[in-house]
């Protein structure tokens, strides 16, 4: 069971330890900030169990439950949430963590750059970002298995930070196997060729799909 508390209870050392390593493995593309429509808050996503280094780091508790427990802090750092407001959910839980959760959320607002970025930029985007993947094969007898994929897309409501359900668009599709080594070739390429840190900057890019379009 979540308890969103537990940052604010573990070291303070701990923490600001495990708020660098997090914002790295943000910056590496090794955790997601992830969105679901059938919840409030945000949450980190470490891509496998060891996008985040945890070497050094004393805690009692167990690392990744300590990530997992990190969503309301993260809303109140990046959702500039007044310090009253985190006075508050603070008494709601123990009065004596009133001060360390303010400074903990200052520590985190300005110490998580990698990630900061990451939440503005989910927050302004004018095309909705992903906020539900999900899937189920089914295999019948004599027939090829199939993928029936759902995927949703929200912009994100701005007084409340999550995704906004009246903006959502919802797509259900079905995957054949040869469709879907069709998607991991096309994702593959587009991870090689424009998004991976290990690519080469320099390097051409000859499809005549590709296209980078600029911000304005």
């Amino acid at each position: 069971m979540a308890d969103f508390s537990t940052p604010v209870r573990i070291p303070r050392a701990a923490l600001d330890q495990l708020i660098a390593r997090i914002d790295d493995a943000v910056g590496e593309h090794k955790v997601a900030l992830w969105l679901h429509e059938d919840f409030p808050f945000r949450n980190l996503d470490p891509i496998t169990s060891t996008a985040i280094d945890f070497s050094g780091i004393e805690l009692d508790d167990d690392p990744l439950e300590v990530v997992e427990n990190l969503d309301q802090l993260l809303y109140f750092a990046f959702e500039s949430a007044p310090r009253t407001i985190i006075a508050s959910w603070a008494n709601e839980r123990d009065p004596d963590l009133e001060k360390e959760a303010i400074e903990r959320v200052s520590a985190i607002r300005q110490g998580m750059p990698n990630l900061s970025n990451l939440w503005r930029t989910k927050n302004n985007s004018l095309v909705p970002p992903l906020v539900e993947f999900s899937y189920n094969i089914t295999r019948e007898a004599e027939e090829l298995p199939y993928v029936t994929m759902y995927v949703a897309a929200a912009r994100i409501d701005a007084s409340a930070g999550a995704p906004d359900k009246s903006d959502i668009s919802r797509v259900r599709i079905q995957l054949w196997p040869s469709d879907v080594r069709i998607l991991l070739r096309e994702l593959a390429h587009m991870w090689d060729a424009h998004l991976s840190l290990e690519r080469d900057p320099d390097e051409e890019v000859t499809d005549d799909q590709d296209q980078e379009v600029s911000s304005p």
